[in-house]
């Protein structure tokens, strides 16, 4: 059976931050009781949507 739904595929970007910018993501990630991954697509995604 096919099926009708594209799979979507996850894409991999590496970024190199200072530990300060790396820290400031980590205490912002877990405010919003978020993973570091999530935290940084939505805030992708918004920048992207503007």
């Amino acid at each position: 059976m096919k099926n009708d739904y594209p799979r979507q595929t996850n894409r991999m970007v590496h970024v190199r931050l200072t530990e300060e910018l790396h820290k400031r993501l980590r205490i912002r990630a877990a405010e919003s009781d978020m993973t570091l991954q999530d935290w940084v697509a939505m805030a992708i995604r918004k920048g992207l949507d503007r």
